[in-house]
């Protein structure tokens, strides 16, 4: 099921999770306060980018997701990504330019950290079959999970330290007043 309502990852989450830049993620000021119960529950994301419109059969934007649509949307597939992922469809304009691997037709997974675990592009469209592809999918399942798990420890472990450091400043703070 495509979810309209998704949002899609932001520009520069994409160029850190592709190597396109050298620039760390921002951390965020309430980074230690997210619900790490909600984050281990959290599913994974699917977009399927796909050019419209686009009638050229020997497009490779065109093969890709016609192999792609007709070829691997089985019912066991389906079935898959309903139950393990949030799914969303983007769609890229057909006048856009098509050497650009972010204007092409492709899939992306992205962890719940907004980490891309995976992608298919239109050079590895061998994995448009059903078996390489569910492989290709439980794999990435794993490694969301393995990213989200490590995620939650280094949350976990900020936790920690923010607490000593507060309980540190607390008992300097009573030392101070006490030698006042």
């Amino acid at each position: 099921e495509w979810d309209p309502t998704v949002a899609t990852p932001e520009p520069e989450t994409r160029e850190v999770a592709t190597g396109e830049t050298a620039a760390a993620p921002k951390e965020e000021a309430d980074d230690l306060d997210i619900d790490l119960d909600a984050l281990a529950k959290r599913k994974p994301l699917f977009i399927y980018y796909y050019v419209d419109p686009i009638a050229d059969p020997m497009d490779d934007n065109y093969k890709f997701s016609r192999k792609f649509e007709l070829g691997v949307l089985q019912e066991s597939v389906v079935d898959t990504l309903n139950k393990y992922f949030v799914c969303a469809k983007v769609v890229l304009p057909a006048e856009a330019d098509m050497k650009k691997v972010e204007n092409q037709s492709r899939i992306e997974i992205w962890s719940p950290t907004e980490e891309m675990v995976g992608r298919i592009t239109i050079n590895q469209d061998s994995l448009l079959n059903k078996s390489p592809f569910i492989s290709f999918l439980k794999t990435r399942i794993a490694k969301s999970q393995k990213t989200v798990k490590k995620e939650i420890a280094r949350i976990e472990k900020l936790r920690k330290e923010r607490e000593k450091k507060l309980e540190r400043e607390k008992r300097e703070a009573e030392e101070s007043a006490k030698n006042d």
